[in-house]
């Protein structure tokens, strides 16, 4: 059929039905006219697709076909519950509106919330920015903020259905508004005016006739009267040639009685007592001067003799109190008790020997010549075996060499003096013995011991470790003068919720942002680093 198809035309085909009756024309397709139904292709076929949208399929069609496509440069990844990402859509597309509490907040904005062409407002300060630069949202570089220009003025003449009167508030203890004049009520208020120059006024009358005052009491300012003159011990109130009040005290005191002195009470008392006995008159001297006359001789006080049996008493000179009860017998010499020690006999010293030690004793004298012996332990007077001894040497001691004077010499070993052969020592390395330098002192006494401070400004260096009490927000700076590679921990501990700004610019790095909102009483810590010659690393973290 094929070779049939392609070697006649239409025309020519109608030309040989006419001869074939018998050829069923349902099963052959003509050039110019639709193919029958068939179930598929001969030979697959293959469709692509191109451009944005990518994807092809191989098939001989004889069932319904699916293309995989791929669209160019998009991230399904992206779309999640049918939102578009905002990295997805361009900048300054949708000028949106992001609302923040504070700069604090506005500070921590990222991409993922805003972007070049967005409004950020802060409800703090009711201001409002233009997102600028979206790399840098942590700073003020980012923003642009909205300012508002100068409306135009207009005469008071061009502003149309203005009111001809203002009617002012009523004026309060708190409030300023207008008040009315002519007061005319009786009493301690005094009306306000107004005068000709249409000045106010009050007009208080120099006589006060509208306060009545009431007597006066222990509770209450009032009225008094003059001139008290009841006999007894008040005084009267008068009035002076000048209209001044005192009170007339009388010089004489004939208004007071007062009872007789006991130990408990302050009174009166007599003097010139006369009694006879231990107890002395209280008397008056010519300038009326009260004294207790003690006489020089006391007459009033008999003791008895002493006795043999212990009692005490008088006794007289030269006398002799026999033994009684125990007692031993004492002379009386000038008033002093003495007692004569009868016993002067004492035995010579007892020598010690190599097995038996000696006792005390009178010494033996010495014999003529034994002026420079000494007494031995045996009771002998003896010349020392040795007085004459050399120079100390390394195999035995003996004197010390004479000093020669010198403050800068030692005494060698082999008994000479010497000057020391080194006495200048280089500052210690890491591979010589030697002195301390001082900075390394310094960095040395920083490990050991704490500072304690009240604000983060200035913080010393003089100890590595800090503690901070804190109240409100500071200015954190580090005092001049840390070395490379030298840290300080700062334990801050907050008495009350702030923000702290953390520096992040010129000196200062911040690892942990720009600020800190802390809690009350919730400590946090403040590492800082010296990683270069005045620059210094921050970190900050606050407890868990």
């Amino acid at each position: 059929m094929e070779d049939f198809q392609g070697k006649y035309n239409g025309k020519q085909i109608e030309q040989l039905l006419d001869k074939a009756n018998d050829i069923d024309l349902t099963k052959y397709a003509l050039k110019t006219d639709n193919a029958p139904t068939a179930t598929k292709l001969q030979a697959a076929r293959t469709i692509a697709l191109s451009g944005a949208v990518t994807g092809s399929v191989s098939s001989d069609f004889g069932d319904n076909v699916t293309i995989s496509t791929t669209l160019a440069n998009f991230d399904a990844s992206k779309i999640a519950s049918g939102t578009i990402s905002i990295d997805r859509l361009p900048k300054a597309a949708l000028e949106r509106m992001v609302v923040v509490a504070d700069d604090t907040a506005r500070f921590k904005l990222t991409t993922a919330t805003a972007q070049v062409g967005d409004t950020v407002k802060v409800t703090a300060t009711n201001k409002m920015y233009l997102v600028k630069d979206d790399s840098k949202l942590n700073t003020e570089d980012g923003y642009e903020p909205y300012t508002a220009s100068s409306a135009s003025s207009v005469p008071w003449s061009g502003v149309t259905g203005k009111p001809n009167t203002f009617a002012p508030p009523t004026a309060a203890a708190s409030t300023l508004g207008g008040v009315k004049v002519g007061y005319t009520t009786s009493g301690k208020n005094y009306k306000l005016q107004v005068d000709a120059s249409g000045n106010a006024f009050v007009n208080v009358p120099w006589t006060d006739n509208n306060t009545t005052y009431n007597q006066a009491t222990a509770d209450t300012l009032g009225l008094v009267k003059i001139g008290y003159t009841s006999s007894g011990k008040n005084y009267a109130v008068s009035l002076d040639a000048n209209g001044k009040m005192y009170v007339n005290v009388p010089w004489t005191d004939n208004n007071t009685t007062y009872t007789q002195a006991t130990s408990d009470n302050l009174g009166l008392v007599k003097i010139g007592y006369s009694a006879n006995g231990k107890n002395y008159p209280v008397e008056l001297d010519s300038s009326g001067k009260m004294y207790v006359n003690v006489p020089w001789t006391d007459t009033n006080t008999t003791y008895g003799v002493v006795g043999a049996n212990g009692s005490t008493g008088l006794v007289k000179n030269g006398s002799t109190v026999t033994s009684a009860s125990g007692y031993t017998a004492c002379p009386i010499v000038s008033g002093v008790p003495y007692y004569k020690d009868t016993n002067t006999t004492y035995a010579n010293m007892k020598a010690a020997t190599a097995s038996a030690a000696g006792a005390a004793g009178l010494v033996p004298a010495p014999a003529a010549g034994k002026q420079t012996s000494f007494l031995r332990g045996d009771g002998t007077w003896v010349v020392p075996t040795n007085t004459t001894y050399g120079l100390a040497s390394t195999s035995a001691n003996g004197l010390l060499r004479q000093l020669n004077g010198s403050t800068s010499n030692f005494m060698r070993g082999d008994g000479t003096w010497a000057t020391p052969p080194n006495t200048t020592y280089a500052v210690a390395n890491e591979s010589t013995n030697g002195l301390m330098a001082a900075a390394d002192k310094k960095t040395v006494n920083r490990l050991i011991g704490v500072n304690t401070v009240t604000t983060l400004a200035n913080l010393p260096i003089t100890k590595r470790s800090i503690t901070a009490t804190l109240s409100a927000a500071t200015t954190l700076s580090v005092a001049s003068g840390m070395q490379i590679g030298e840290e300080l921990m700062i334990r801050c501990v907050p008495s009350a919720a702030f923000t702290q700004a953390i520096p992040n610019s010129g000196a200062y790095v911040s690892m942990s942002g720009t600020s800190i909102i802390t809690t009350a009483n919730k400590p946090f810590e403040i590492n800082i680093w010296c990683y270069a010659s005045g620059k210094y690393s921050i970190a900050v973290k606050e407890q868990d």
